[in-house]
């Protein structure tokens, strides 16, 4: 394929197919090559959710008057929202699977994205109005000289470096505070917002210190859970001179910055050596819940009627759902590896919950399929509805455009002085536009399975939706890949272990187990080189290490012997000749338990 290289400004390069009829050949995950955790995705680190939500808990809002005003500004649902428990290794195979050449997930059913739909269903958030991007009014003669002149306005109050702060509370707890590692003194600490500015009721507040801890408070959240950065302590401070009007900071489209800072962290965090990922991670889960079974746990309350007014993500908080799966990356992978339309709910936002939602979930239903730029501040990312046409109800067709030749990804790094309302604005000139931009569903006829296969033959012609490569040596040990290996293998040891006192075994345990087949690994023998190795076709393990799923640790307990086996609808029971109740094995797709 023909290819040219050009310079672009600030010594980047960037490589486009000359080739105009064929540009999605270069959409796919693979021809990023090692750049993107796919390429080796066993040698990448694991990810860790740099977000805050433990200490966003720490500040409850229960004060009828900062209630009152959050309802205001459309910001009163994220005190709600913190109640969400992350799985870091769903959230790792899902950025293995992210594309930052079309801001989609690329699974083996096609792609699928988090769109302004998403954030205003799950978040409640607004996402029509201005873009969320100001001007530059710190610095030697702008409105403040520094930061720390802007918080004395804004908060009425900085940190002092000599200063000793303590928790609230807990007069024990003290702490000394600075605003960030670097000279201009640009960030604010979380942990000092809290202690500062927290109080169990606002009422007594005059009205100017209470706008100081409206201001606190917001920005405590964009810190901590909207906009959250790989700091992990700190918040930016570009964000408070936007609520200097604290009402016209409500109008603004905080859905939409929110939804572009997590397409830019998704994508940072694709590079192999990125051991966080910022941005607003409980989005990203509770979209993956709503529209996967893979490591979706199961609600308390299915139905969504006693949600009380809030959006929909609080109906997967702490204490709603149950039996939350406990994965590892690697069965994550080989799920996702696996996925089938039937373990997909492409359009999980029926009418009838749609109905159930307070209006602010609803405001921005005419923009939900804008193909437009979204922009945060300092970083714009572009949302592409029409390559997830499906997530809509409607016919994904083939010919999709790409994102944008030229787009290039920028951030404030050595930026300080630049305008940003300068440097967007053609971006900022589409977004006010956005109502031009919504791309047409077209429904389909009948079942939609013609549309549907032609679609999947062109996406799976170029797109690389598979991670998982055959072994070419087998492994000393064992470790089964996903919940079918495990129950197999966990099955195959039980038996063993049940027959061994019948059979009069002294040893518990054989050195290795040979599988009759047509295809055997012998201990000491050769296989040839580039054979691909299956635990099904031949198994040699010197040392069996596995976790057992819901049966009864049989193997240690010699003597017990399985007396009876049922099926029920919750799965497989094992009953043994003993006074412990039965161990159930769950049977439910996209699941995966590690009970012992």
């Amino acid at each position: 394929m023909a290819e040219r290289t050009r310079r672009r400004r600030g010594g980047r390069r960037s490589t486009h197919d000359e080739n105009v009829d064929e540009p999605i050949r270069e959409m796919s995950i693979a021809s990023l090559g090692s750049s993107h955790r796919a390429h080796d995705p066993d040698q990448a680190s694991p990810l860790v959710a740099s977000t805050h939500l433990r200490t966003a808990r720490e500040w409850p809002v229960e004060c009828p008057r900062m209630i009152y005003v959050l309802r205001n500004l459309g910001l009163h649902n994220i005190r709600h929202l913190q109640f969400i428990r992350l799985d870091h290794n769903l959230i790792t195979a899902l950025v293995e699977r992210w594309c930052p050449l079309t801001n989609t997930f690329h699974f083996t059913v096609g792609e699928m994205t988090i769109t302004l739909q998403d954030v205003q269903v799950i978040l409640g958030l607004r996402i029509d109005g201005p873009a969320v991007v100001g001007l530059n009014v710190v610095g030697l003669g702008r409105r403040w000289e520094s930061w720390p002149d802007c918080c004395d306005e804004l908060l009425g109050t900085h940190p002092g470096r000599e200063t000793v702060y303590h928790a609230p509370g807990d007069e024990d707890d003290t702490a000394t505070f600075r605003m960030g590692s670097s000279q201009f003194e640009s960030m604010l600490p979380l942990r000092w917002l809290r202690w500062t500015f927290y109080r169990d009721s606002y009422e007594q507040l005059a009205p100017g210190p209470f706008l100081y801890h409206v201001r606190a408070y917001i920005l405590f959240m964009i810190g901590c859970f909207l906009i959250p950065d790989t700091s992990r302590s700190h918040v930016s401070l570009q964000w408070l001179p936007l609520l200097m009007d604290v009402e016209s900071f409500g109008q603004l489209s905080i859905g939409s910055a929110v939804l572009a800072h997590l397409y830019r962290e998704l994508c940072n965090a694709t590079r192999p050596t990125r051991t966080y990922i910022a941005g607003c991670v409980a989005l990203l889960q509770v979209w993956s819940w709503e529209r996967l079974y893979i490591g979706r746990p199961t609600l308390r309350v299915p139905q969504i009627h006693d949600l009380g007014g809030r959006p929909l993500g609080c109906r997967w908080a702490e204490d709603r759902i149950r039996e939350l799966p406990s994965g590892n990356t690697l069965t994550y992978r080989d799920e996702f590896d696996g996925l089938r339309l039937s373990q997909v709910c492409m359009t999980p936002y029926t009418d009838d919950i749609l109905a159930t939602l307070p209006a602010e979930c609803l405001e921005g239903i005419e923009i939900w399929r804008a193909r437009v730029p979204l922009i945060s501040w300092k970083r714009t990312e572009w949302h592409l509805p029409d390559r997830v046409m499906r997530q809509f109800g409607g016919i994904q067709f083939t010919d999709v455009r790409p994102m944008e030749l030229n787009f290039r990804r920028i951030d404030g790094r050595g930026r300080a002085d630049l305008d940003w309302t300068v440097q967007y604005r053609d971006y900022l000139e589409i977004w006010e536009d956005r109502r031009a931009y919504v791309v047409a569903i077209t429904r389909p006829e009948g079942t939609g399975n013609q549309e549907l296969g032609t679609y999947l033959r062109w996406y799976r012609s170029w797109a690389s939706i598979y991670l998982l490569q055959p072994q070419t040596e087998p492994p000393e040990t064992f470790f089964p890949r996903s919940p079918g290996e495990r129950l197999v293998a966990d099955y195959y040891i039980r038996s063993s272990a049940i027959l061994e006192p019948l059979a009069g075994v002294k040893d518990k345990m054989p050195v290795h187990y040979n599988r009759p087949g047509r295809s055997q690994h012998r201990p000491g023998t050769i296989r040839p080189k580039g054979s691909a190795w299956s635990p099904f076709r031949a198994i040699a393990w010197t040392i069996f290490s596995t976790v057992p799923i819901g049966l009864a640790d049989v193997s240690n307990r010699p003597g017990r012997c399985m007396q009876k086996i049922t099926w029920s609808k919750t799965g497989l029971k094992l009953e043994l000749n003993s006074t412990d109740r039965p161990r159930t094995i769950p049977d439910r797709p996209g699941r995966y338990w590690s009970r012992s």
